[in-house]
């Protein structure tokens, strides 16, 4: 993360202290956790970063019950298998259940990351503090951290297929608010809807963007926010403008500089998928 915050030219400060992270057993201690302390209204939720803790907390990957009887039916079939008739079936539900797992963990794993991205830049000082850091750039440069592992290369300027994938959706069907909307605003959609995961895409897609080809920009933008606090619409919009010129056209050069790049982009390190567990 140090080296990718300074290709933004950005700066991060020592840490003032130990990064803290809770984590629950029970899906359900941790919402009921979330709500009571942190007045986590999304109840999808499976972890977040609570700014005024200064700390992560998150709920242990539970599958669904459908997979966990699932994952019941394949040990139990494990444990009694034979040869004979069927057996080529039940191996190819075998792999599909162990296929589930594995993107059960790896969700999991960007869930952390990009958690962990919300704490690290805020508790080390790389965006400001007290309410300052628009959400969509507080999401957009946590989006840009998304990964599967803890080693390789990630961060701005490499691919988040999750995201990209619904970024070109979102463009296709013509779901994407205009830019101004998304600076203007002051928060994001309600969580779990259709629109917030397009929003986080949006997000994404810009602050991606701004980070690759408008780096200093976006440095002096982090930098003045630290400075004001832009709580009013128009307020946002031009400090925006400040730091990267008419908002109209740095859109119209982003989409026009993000649909020919969508096949040419990085791919950050993702976790292998590991060989089915029943393969021979």
């Amino acid at each position: 993360m140090s080296r990718a915050v300074k290709t933004i030219g950005a700066t991060m400060r020592a840490a003032p202290h130990a990064h803290l992270a809770v984590l629950f057993r029970s899906i359900d201690r941790y919402r009921e956790f979330a709500e009571a302390q942190d007045r986590l209204d999304d109840s999808n939720a499976a972890g977040h970063y609570a700014a005024q803790a200064k700390r992560c907390a998150f709920a242990a990957p539970v599958p669904s019950p459908a997979l966990r009887r699932a994952l019941e039916w394949r040990d139990g079939a494990i444990a009694g298998a034979s040869a004979g008739p069927g057996i080529a079936s039940s191996a190819s539900r075998r792999a599909a259940i162990d296929e589930a797992v594995d993107d059960l963990r790896q969700r999991m794993r960007r869930l952390t990351a990009h958690e962990a991205a919300h704490q690290v830049l805020f508790e080390r000082g790389v965006h400001p503090e007290g309410g300052r850091c628009p959400a969509w750039l507080a999401e957009g440069l946590a989006c840009c951290f998304e990964t599967e592992r803890s080693i390789g290369d990630f961060g701005p300027g490499f691919d988040v297929p999750s995201r990209r994938e619904r970024l070109e959706r979102a463009m296709h069907g013509e779901r994407l608010r205009p830019l101004a909307a998304l600076v203007a605003s002051g928060s994001r959609p309600r969580g779990g809807t259709e629109e917030c995961l397009d929003w986080y895409s949006h997000s994404w897609g810009i602050v991606d963007w701004l980070a690759t080809e408008r780096p200093q920009a976006l440095a002096d933008y982090l930098g003045s926010l630290a400075k004001t606090t832009p709580w009013r619409a128009a307020v946002r919009i031009g400090e925006f403008e400040k730091a990267f010129g008419p908002i109209t056209e740095l859109e119209r050069a982003w989409l026009e500089h993000w649909r020919p790049r969508v096949d040419e982009r990085r791919c950050a390190t993702q976790a292998r998928r590991p060989a089915a567990r029943t393969a021979t």
